[in-house]
């Protein structure tokens, strides 16, 4: 069976570290993993970023063999590019300089090649709307990855240019094609506001990396961690793990957290919080301000490396992730994965993910928040039992179930 598959989002990633987390975590697993399957002829195509996608699969995955399904002068002109590229430090002004002349030469859109498309049972779109010029050969089947209808169904939470993508990817999507979706959740979503019917739609649940995120024992390397990015070693501290916007409903962590601290009297609790400025965060750090006799206990850290990561989740008495909506939620399984029990919303995805392993909160209700910090705070027996819980949830998600379901998808449809 021959796939296509759309690696457009590594190129993305290439050059701009930070966007490296959620969607392109879920396209770098992909890639390796069906570039590993016995059961499939794999080839990559990268309608944008074609060069930088080219360079960090053959670079950062090490697969110099799956071929790219473009036309051989565009591959030959971004393996020019690339070849140039090696020359300056990653990410250097010389670089960047580069990278702008460039831009303004090579194409915005790089076409495929018409003899791999015609031989191809299957294009994968895992992110990006699927191609037009797809559409006139009727002999391949198309399918798209749908990670959440967020900005479509809630736009008030995204600026115009994310909800404009999104609103693509469901126009892209024609009645004869297919779509997965990361959980039960973003399917009904789909069907709501799609013309695809049920029957077309296939859930697959994403997964944490184990080789990123895992239970931390050593408390040296927590230590390291903590003191890179300046949280207090001696004090426990809640977690939330998030890019720093209105629909991760971060204000309101803050707000439990200070009702808490200040209701019960804690004098040795934190609350970190990690991640990169999104859209509207200039609420949040207004809530910081106010939270005056707490402020110093409130750490914002901002962007984490992943080296990182599983040392400040495993450090953490919990983390709290009380987000209004969700497509699938994979914080809440990295924390799950390292140990960390968890306080989630009970709307949308966040349900299917944590299960019974966590807390499941309102996220409008502060005080039911503000209670499961309580609870976990007070008792070490139950924070050891949803730590246990956490540990056993987490196995039940795994990357090679992922590739599973989608090659078996794969050879449902064609």
């Amino acid at each position: 069976m021959k796939v296509i598959l759309d690696v457009s989002v590594l190129g993305l990633g290439y050059y701009y570290e930070k966007s490296r987390t959620g969607v392109f975590r879920v396209v770098e697993q992909l890639a390796g993993g069906l570039a590993d399957s016995n059961e499939l002829d794999l080839t990559f195509s990268a309608n944008q970023q074609l060069p930088a996608a080219i360079r960090y699969i053959r670079e950062t995955l090490n697969d110099e063999e799956t071929p790219f399904a473009h036309r051989n002068d565009q591959i030959m002109l971004g393996n020019v590019k690339n070849i140039i590229m090696k020359n300056f430090p990653h990410n250097s002004f010389p670089q960047k300089a580069f990278r702008k002349i460039i831009s303004k030469i090579q194409p915005a859109d790089f076409q495929l090649a018409k003899s791999l498309i015609n031989g191809s049972n299957i294009f994968h779109s895992p992110y990006f709307p699927i191609p037009r010029p797809l559409s006139v050969y009727p002999g391949i089947k198309k399918i798209v990855t749908v990670h959440d209808l967020i900005p479509v169904k809630h736009p008030h939470f995204f600026s115009f240019q994310t909800d404009h993508v999104i609103k693509k990817v469901v126009e892209s999507i024609s009645p004869d094609d297919f779509a997965f979706c990361v959980s039960e959740s973003t399917k009904a979503d789909l069907c709501e506001l799609s013309d695809i019917t049920e029957d077309r739609i296939f859930v697959n649940h994403l997964a944490a990396s184990p080789d990123i995120f895992y239970q931390e024992k050593q408390p040296s390397r927590i230590r390291k961690a903590l003191q890179k990015y300046h949280i207090p070693e001696e004090n426990p501290y809640f977690l939330s793990i998030c890019t720093l916007e209105p629909r991760k409903n971060v204000d309101s962590v803050i707000r439990s957290f200070v009702n808490l601290v200040e209701q019960e009297k804690i004098k040795d609790l934190n609350l970190v919080l990690v991640g990169t400025k999104g859209w509207d965060f200039d609420k949040i750090f207004e809530e910081i301000d106010g939270a005056k006799s707490v402020k110093n206990r409130i750490i914002v850290t901002g962007y984490a490396d992943d080296e990182d990561l599983a040392s400040i989740y495993s450090g953490a008495m919990a983390f709290v992730y009380v987000s209004i909506c969700e497509g699938f939620g994979l914080p809440p399984l990295e924390a799950m994965q390292c140990g960390v029990p968890v306080i989630a919303s009970n709307t949308t995805s966040l349900p299917e993910v944590v299960g019974d392993a966590g807390i499941l909160v309102t996220p409008t209700d502060q005080d039911a928040i503000s209670h499961a910090m309580y609870q976990i705070y007070h008792n070490a027996q139950y924070r050891i039992s949803l730590s246990q819980k956490s540990l056993e949830r987490a196995r039940l998600f795994t990357w090679q179930k992922f590739i599973d379901k989608t090659v078996e998808t794969y050879q449902i449809i064609s």
